[in-house]
């Protein structure tokens, strides 16, 4: 057995499904649609996928998802690492270390200043060993009720269609985050590529200055409203009554009023909902990060929330 990397010149996203579906074994298929959608559209900028090889047959993956971020007032490059799998028969260090080196090999050939990985239980020590990425940030959960109110007056709430593109992207454009929010950039063109995922139904609900995304989620079998991402009108901030307004639209257009929200953002008035002790909540969900240039100023996220990754 004679194990090499590459990066992929060409993605089969068919073959790439049915692999990932047999090395990760949970009973659910992987839908190439979905891995189209994250590889070549989801934040816009594509992705470099590095493989591991048996001769000519492909027996594991790692994908750096391009994105951009706002540091400091200066724009910097970043990817994410996504959809590690190897084939039973394949696992090991020895595999583990020739990803993670060619990994490496691309974050500099690339000069591509920020590694950020968002890992379940397995993964966290396996990042860490092996690439040095370190836990930046734990996201809050925090879950509430929404009483059953009238709509404000100024509420617009609908679903995301892909077939209103011309419609959708002036609006969008209002809510593009400012030079010197400290995260991920969006416009109105990654935002509605974001929106774009396979299989999703996203709500958009705006109040005032403040425009949030959500969709309808299930987990342990108990449906809820997902809060997936706060925005708001460049410049400005969100009050208390708007933040309180959105979500009420949301649970409204779900007909939900269990609402979830994960994430941080600096530009709401409070975290929506009441924070869940970590000794009650579910696995943490940790953001990773190694930065490839340490001795720029320090990295912070001022916002970071379930659209910034491939969650909801």
């Amino acid at each position: 057995m004679t194990l090499t990397v590459a990066c992929e010149q060409e993605i089969d996203y068919v073959v790439t499904a049915e692999l990932m579906t047999q090395a990760f074994a949970h009973g659910e298929a992987i839908q190439p649609a979905r891995l189209e959608w994250l590889y070549a559209h989801a934040f816009s900028l594509g992705t470099t996928v590095v493989s591991l090889r048996d001769g000519g047959r492909k027996v594991g993956q790692i994908a750096l998802v391009r994105q951009m971020l706002t540091v400091n007032g200066k724009r910097e490059t970043a990817a994410q690492l996504v959809d590690l799998f190897i084939l039973p028969g394949y696992r090991g260090k020895q595999s583990l270390r020739a990803l993670y080196d060619e990994v490496e090999r691309q974050f500099i050939s690339q000069g591509i200043r920020f590694a950020i990985g968002m890992p379940n239980a397995k993964a966290v020590g396996v990042n860490a060993y092996f690439f040095e990425l370190q836990t930046h940030l734990v996201l809050p959960v925090s879950v509430g009720i929404c009483l059953r109110r009238p709509a404000a007056q100024d509420a617009i709430s609908f679903r995301f269609d892909l077939r209103e593109r011309d419609r959708l992207m002036p609006l969008l454009a209002q809510f593009r985050t400012a030079a010197s929010d400290d995260g991920l950039i969006w416009d109105e063109t990654i935002l509605f590529d974001r929106l774009s995922r396979p299989g999703r139904d996203y709500g958009i609900h705006i109040v005032g200055n403040l425009l949030l995304i959500s969709l309808l989620g299930r987990s342990r079998g108990i449906l809820h409203t997902l809060l997936c991402g706060f925005l708001v009108r460049t410049g400005c901030r969100a009050s208390q009554d708007e933040l309180r307004d959105a979500v009420r639209a949301a649970c409204r257009m779900w007909g939900c009023s269990l609402f979830v929200y994960v994430g941080v953002n600096d530009k709401l008035p409070r975290c929506p909902g009441i924070v869940l002790p970590r000794r009650v909540r579910p696995s943490p969900m940790l953001v990773q990060v190694r930065d490839f240039q340490p001795e720029q100023a320090r990295f912070r996220l001022d916002r970071y929330e379930l659209i910034d990754f491939d969650y909801a």
